[in-house]
């Protein structure tokens, strides 16, 4: 990115909002680097209609780095997060999301679901809300990950599985990060 972008009106677009960069079909494979910008406001409103929710929906094999989303307003059904819905075999490096995330399960402040991946020195702050499993502030579900230098202070609320950093964690490492 050369720019900081207001993505504001994406609020008041037709339909949905904001299209996420990959899905499960077509997934974002190499590199962004927001080079230390902001995007604010950006809005995906996918309540009840689909997954893999975030600025980069579904990442694989992806490096994203030195981005932020201020008072972003992501919602979706599973793997919702504030900067990446799903993230497979990726980094995500000095990155943060503020505003509001809201799904189903597997709903993060950053990243609804981190598998075989990283998060370094990154945030989430701003609110959290799941009507089902896996929600938490900085992650919903992280799969065989490392996650360090990272903290949360998101109001997180779910049902199952909650968590002020990672709603659930299997053989995950987490290091420096709250």
């Amino acid at each position: 990115m050369a720019n900081n972008v207001d993505a504001s009106e994406t609020s008041s677009w037709t339909g949905s909002g904001f299209d996420p960069v990959g899905d499960r079909w077509t997934m974002f494979i190499g590199s962004f680097d927001g080079n230390l910008h902001t995007i604010a406001g950006l809005t995906i409103d996918r309540r009840g209609t689909d997954s893999d929710i975030g600025l980069f929906g579904y990442i694989d094999n992806a490096n994203i780095e030195n981005v932020g989303i201020l008072n972003g307003s992501m919602s979706g059904i599973e793997n919702t997060g504030g900067l990446v819905g799903r993230a497979i075999s990726s980094s995500i490096t000095n990155s943060y999301s503020t505003g509001s995330v809201s799904g189903s399960f597997y709903v993060g402040g950053l990243v609804g679901w981190l598998e075989s991946s990283s998060i370094s020195n990154s945030h989430a702050t701003g609110s959290v809300s799941g009507s089902s499993a896996e929600i938490g502030g900085l992650v919903g579900h992280t799969w065989s990950s490392n996650i360090s230098n990272s903290y949360a202070t998101s109001n997180v609320i779910g049902y199952i599985y909650v968590g002020g950093l990672v709603g659930s964690q299997c053989t995950t490492s987490i290091s420096n990060s709250y």
